[in-house]
């Protein structure tokens, strides 16, 4: 049986209520069939900053994931990925899109890391 202890150690549990945590004090909303630069009314630059933010700890957690270990924590992408699907206002602007976008890059960048865990540990 699975403990408390256990759950609460989980990096995966971590990464999810970190990142549900960061996009509820700093949203990244998207609108595609928005005109204009500011999805629903936000200011552009803190849009950008949040967006950039968002965007380098998707990509840093799933090269870290497919480095580690690939078998125990393929999840890490996903659990940065359902928040930010989770604190979409709207649910038919950006989800699909963001979908669409963020599955091939958390396998790339769960492939990226493993392939280069392998190259290393091959050097060394």
């Amino acid at each position: 049986m699975i403990g408390v202890r256990t759950v609460l150690r989980s990096p995966l549990l971590w990464v999810f209520l970190l990142s549900y945590a960061g996009l509820l004090g700093f949203p990244v909303w998207d609108c595609v069939g928005c005109e204009g630069g500011a999805a629903w009314e936000q200011d552009a630059a803190a849009y950008e900053r949040n967006g950039d933010v968002l965007n380098a700890g998707y990509l840093v957690c799933a090269l870290i994931a497919g480095y580690s270990s690939l078998a125990r924590y393929w999840p890490a992408p996903f659990c940065i990925l359902c928040p930010y699907v989770l604190t979409q206002p709207s649910w038919q602007d950006g989800i699909a899109v963001s979908l669409l976008l963020g599955l091939p890059a958390a396998a790339v960048g769960l492939f990226t890391g493993f392939v280069v865990r392998l190259a290393v540990r091959r050097l060394t």
